[in-house]
């Protein structure tokens, strides 16, 4: 019988049913809320339920022991961000310091961008 740790390590090395996960999350009810009453924090979240549930799943694991932050993988930086380069496997992380973060963020939009004009 596996146990919720194990699970956790098995989305760690890419192993698992991930993508009935993933179906569930996008198939998630937005907030009834009108959205003009909502932060900009809550309309991204309605949003982007995908990206909402890859956080708080590697904000759990973090707090679990389950992974470590490490240092920024280019300039060694201590105070770093998680980068998903796919929101379909949360603990599958890049460590980036801010600024190399908001970089990796924005070649990401542009390559989508090049994708969807292709």
């Amino acid at each position: 019988m596996t146990t919720p740790l194990d699970e956790m390590r098995n989305l760690a090395a890419g192993q698992g049913n991930e993508v009935s996960e993933v179906r569930e999350i996008e198939n998630r009810k937005s907030h009834t809320i009108p959205e003009r009453k909502l932060t900009p924090q809550a309309r991204w979240r309605a949003r982007n339920p995908l990206a909402t549930w890859c956080h708080a799943a590697t904000a759990s694991a973090l707090k679990r022991g389950i992974i470590e932050r490490q240092a920024c993988q280019i300039c060694g930086d201590e105070r770093t961000d998680a980068h998903h380069p796919d929101h379909h496997f949360p603990l599958r992380i890049l460590w980036r310091c801010r600024l190399h973060h908001k970089q990796a963020e924005k070649e990401l939009k542009l390559s989508m961008k090049c994708e969807a004009a292709s």
